[in-house]
């Protein structure tokens, strides 16, 4: 069996009915982390099992909830390392961490960067390293990041590339755009991926401004998802104040 753990997030539901069009849904079993009414379009599927215990905090109650399944596991597919309570069981039970297919999502591999320096930042850190060093397997479609896995945390695990999440709406999209050489004086800049702060979009805008002055440029900064309402406003504030609405 297939045992995959998750957090909520606007992503999983198109994955779990990519995974049943196009696999045997039954060898799969998806262990959602979270209250069931946070994510509205998830499919209701017998497969799909909901967790009582928090992230963070009651960590007993999460190890009791989780073992069973990870006993019965063939592969368990880490979506993200987002879960404290997943890092903590991990590192006491680490015979279940070859079995382990880590999806990087990106600020999972970053936290040694942004969040090591807090102080729950530095006991969780504490317990990464020796998890993410024995884990089995990494799944990536940027071999960089691999790269830095190894670098930071001296992992040895195997390296899989691949595109994840893939039924999001965005293969078929795609596939009916046709390009051409096309020649424009506006330069296009794409500014970050989501809400988060990580992206530094503030630090980021004002140092466009200082390259490109005058320059004609356009910037697309998706924030619909990932960070905070009062950042999000922050971001939108300066961007209007440095380039116009």
């Amino acid at each position: 069996m297939i045992v995959h753990i998750i957090k909520n997030s606007k992503f999983i539901g198109p994955f779990i009915t990519f995974i049943k069009d196009n696999f045997d849904i039954k060898e799969h079993l998806f262990l959602i982390v979270g209250e069931s009414g946070e994510c509205e379009q998830l499919p209701k599927y017998k497969e799909i099992k909901y967790f009582s215990a928090p992230m963070r905090g009651q960590y007993i109650d999460f190890s009791k909830e989780i073992k069973p399944y990870f006993k019965q596991s063939d592969k368990i597919i880490l979506h993200g390392l987002f879960i404290p309570n997943l890092v903590f069981f991990l590192f006491f039970n680490r015979k279940f961490l070859q079995r382990c297919y880590w999806i990087i999502y990106g600020g999972d591999l970053y936290y040694y960067q942004f969040n090591s320096h807090r102080a729950f930042g530095k006991i969780l850190e504490f317990f990464r390293k020796p998890v993410i060093k024995g884990l089995g397997n990494i799944i990536m479609y940027a071999q960089g990041d691999f790269k830095l896995s190894e670098k930071w945390y001296a992992t040895k695990a195997k390296f899989h590339e691949c595109l994840y999440y893939p039924y999001l709406g965005v293969n078929d999209y795609l596939k009916d755009i046709k390009l051409e050489n096309v020649k424009k004086d506006t330069i296009t800049i794409m500014l970050g991926n989501s809400a988060a702060d990580s992206n530094n979009h503030i630090v980021s805008l004002l140092k466009i401004k200082e390259e490109v002055g005058d320059t004609d440029i356009k910037i697309i900064c998706p924030l619909s998802y990932g960070g905070s309402k009062e950042y999000v406003k922050k971001v939108v504030a300066e961007g209007n104040k440095l380039f116009g609405t």
